[in-house]
């Protein structure tokens, strides 16, 4: 066969570019789904990216709406949960989606957490968060010396109950079957208190002891009075006396804040909670705080932030509801009066019990007191009746030392947790006299009214300080005309769920967005 060149050279031209055509299309399609695939991901990811930061800007700016007035007074962050905020969000949501290639199919806000769930938890970091301020933590640094001095307060209660229980045994009429019945009771008293702390357990240990001396004296007692008949004549000159002494105990148990506070005015403001129901009893009593040192924070916020009686007169208070902020933290009362009373009454028996100490371990004063005892009761010739009211003089004389503790503590002045004799303020004169009133030098040294207060704040829960303070919130925010206004009703945190369709993609784009005010 005769081929021809031309022919051939033309079939080679013809096939050759034919080849490399096909190669070029598939490295073509290669690089072309690549590139698609790339500006694909890129719209994907710009696209999700935007989500993000919709869904970010819509939850601040719900949360940007926090209460003004709350945050200038008490520093911290609530936002009210109502239309307002939602309306705002959703509104953000879709101004910074406009344009965008998806679509949103749906969005809704889940897992809100109001300010008094979990005992007031919310509440609770949030004012840790303000105490974080370096400011704060100078003014606690100030405060160390004496809120170490303040916790000897704590615990001081029972000593002020075994004060009340031995000024019960001052009554020359009691039988022998009551007085056994009343020392019983107050042995019982000390067996319970007994080893608290060194000093109250060696102070409780001289009265199991001091009261056992008599114990046999007294038996033999009633033994002669069973066998032989004796009988014992009360003299006039002593009736007189111990007539006279049991006046002064009817006077110092009559209206305490009257004898403290003297003719000084008293709020008679009454509190008002939003649908008449309290934050104590919503939060609950479950949340005890983070630490030790979280909840020291926590009572300082309180005391930085609200009002004691000490703090605010009655004229620079406004509204209806009560001013005495911190005893209302204290007692939870519902009116100013009560929780002044309640207050006053813990502080006289923490105070009784600690002047009691002081008496008991001052052989010159319990001298004194077994010296009147005896005046007035030696006729009965029965020690532990003596005994008895020697227990009942030295009781009151440190519940009248009480009260004149509290007028200078009320009056702006100090006390310290330990007497001594520079700092005492009546002798027994005085106390048998019914006059209460400190001298003039006295008050210079020793714990300020709100540090007692402390004291008294640190055995409550946590959920019941949360629950109160939100209650006082409550009610200036009422004062200052937001009626509407409730603590349990303000967000502290909530998730924005949304849903969106994307393009060159069937399965929906879901984003849950959590936003809360504090980060602890």
């Amino acid at each position: 066969m005769i081929c021809d060149d031309k022919k051939i050279k033309r079939f080679h031209r013809i096939r050759a570019p034919a080849g490399v055509t096909v190669y070029a299309i598939l490295i073509f399609t290669v690089i072309s789904t690549l590139i698609f695939t790339l500006i694909r991901s890129a719209i994907f990811s710009s696209t999700m990216a935007r989500i993000d930061s919709a869904c970010s800007l819509a939850s601040e700016s719900a949360f940007a709406g926090y209460s003004n007035k709350v945050f200038d007074e008490y520093g911290i962050f609530v936002l009210k949960n109502d239309s307002s905020a939602s309306a705002r969000m959703n509104e953000v949501l879709r101004t910074n989606m406009s344009g965008s290639p998806a679509v949103l199919k749906n969005t809704y806000v889940t897992d809100q957490v109001f300010m008094t769930d979990n005992g007031g938890e919310p509440f609770y970091k949030e004012a840790l968060d303000y105490m974080q301020n370096e400011s704060v933590s100078d003014y606690l640094t100030q405060l160390t010396g004496e809120l170490s001095d303040s916790k000897s307060v704590s615990g001081l209660e029972n000593l002020g109950k075994i004060s009340e229980t031995a000024s019960s045994l001052g009554d020359e009429n009691l039988s022998g079957d009551e007085l056994r019945r009343r020392f019983s009771s107050l042995e019982s008293d000390v067996d319970s208190a007994l080893g608290e702390s060194d000093v109250h357990g060696n102070f409780l240990s001289f009265i199991k002891e001091d009261m056992g001396k008599g114990k046999s004296v007294w038996e033999e007692m009633e033994r002669r009075k069973r066998e032989e008949g004796v009988t014992y004549v009360e003299p006039e000159s002593d009736k007189k006396k111990l007539d006279g002494f049991k006046n002064i105990r009817q006077f110092l148990k009559g209206d305490l804040t009257g004898l403290v506070l003297g003719s000084s005015p008293v709020s008679g403001r009454t509190a008002s909670y939003p649908g008449g129901v309290k934050n104590e009893d919503i939060t609950g009593k479950s949340y005890e705080g983070e630490n030790a040192a979280g909840n020291v924070a926590f009572t300082e916020f309180l005391f930085l932030k609200f009002k004691s009686y000490t703090d605010i007169k009655e004229s620079d208070m406004k509204g209806a509801n009560p001013g005495y902020e911190l005893e209302y933290i204290a007692g939870g009362k519902e009116s100013d009066r009560d929780n002044l009373n309640y207050v006053m009454k813990r502080l006289a028996l923490i105070r009784q019990g600690l002047n009691m100490l002081h008496i008991m371990s001052d052989a010159k004063k319990r001298g004194e007191s077994d010296a009147a005892a005896t005046l007035m009761l030696g006729w009965t010739l029965n020690p532990l009746i003596i005994k008895g009211g020697s227990y009942a003089i030295m009781a009151s004389w440190s519940y009248a030392e009480a009260i004149s503790d509290l007028k200078l503590l009320y009056s702006g002045k100090k006390v310290p947790v330990f007497k001594t004799e520079a700092t005492w303020n009546l002798s027994l004169e005085n106390m048998l006299a019914g006059s209460l009133n400190p001298g003039g030098d006295k008050g210079g040294t020793g714990l300020s009214y709100e540090m007692y207060l402390r004291s008294l704040l640190e055995f409550l829960s946590v959920s019941v300080k949360c629950g109160r303070a939100m209650d006082v919130i409550d009610m200036r925010m009422a004062d200052s005309g937001d009626t509407g206004f409730s603590m349990r009703n303000c967000l502290f945190s909530q998730s924005l769920y949304t849903e969106f369709a994307l393009p060159y993609s069937l399965k929906p784009y879901v984003r849950e967005y959590e936003y809360a005010y504090s980060v602890r």
